[in-house]
């Protein structure tokens, strides 16, 4: 396993076991009841960059209780949650770990400031050290994927967020949709 695999493997395993989730190989999965909620990551085939996914399965319609991210029935790129959150991929991209003296105090002042940590494009350009990618996926993740996971822990939750038009940017399966009535 990759150096930088092995560090996105340890923050997530850190921040994820206390909330109740199970790991296997990158994946890591939480039974909600009705749903199974997943989060996981992957490798770029062409280099040092790494996406985290999220998923969810209605345990209805599927008997996989350790789902990867691509069997979920609703599924996604973490920096897919939110519009300003699509440079939060920029994180997990370890071509060049260089970080510039300016860059770093950018950082610490969005920190420091409580910035709104998600508008990520005020940092330029890629290049973080490890401590500040631990800070922003520990965010990242604490903000916006559990409590969207949370969100969606059952099928009142899933028809909710459809009615809402949150899901409408996700790939939601034909058989979730069918199952639940959700129109489009």
């Amino acid at each position: 396993m990759k150096e930088n695999e092995k560090f996105i493997e340890q923050v997530l395993n850190e921040l994820l076991h206390p909330y109740g989730f199970i790991k296997k190989r990158h994946t890591w999965c939480k039974d909600y009841g009705e749903c199974i909620g997943v989060i996981s990551f992957e490798r770029s085939t062409w280099g040092e960059q790494y996406w985290l996914d999220f998923g969810v399965l209605l345990k209805e319609l599927d008997s996989n209780h350790f789902p990867k991210y691509n069997e979920c029935h609703i599924g996604g790129r973490v920096g897919e949650l939110s519009d300003d959150m699509r440079t939060f991929d920029r994180y997990l991209e370890f071509e060049d770990k260089n970080i510039t003296p300016k860059e770093k105090e950018q950082i610490k002042e969005l920190l420091k400031n409580k910035t709104d940590i998600f508008d990520l494009s005020k940092i330029e350009p890629p290049k973080y050290s490890l401590e500040e990618r631990k800070a922003i996926i520990e965010a990242v993740i604490k903000n916006k994927v559990l409590p969207f996971l949370e969100s969606l822990k059952d099928s009142n939750g899933i028809k909710k967020l459809w009615v809402e038009g949150v899901l409408r940017k996700f790939p939601v399966a034909l058989r979730l949709k069918k199952h639940l009535s959700l129109v489009e």
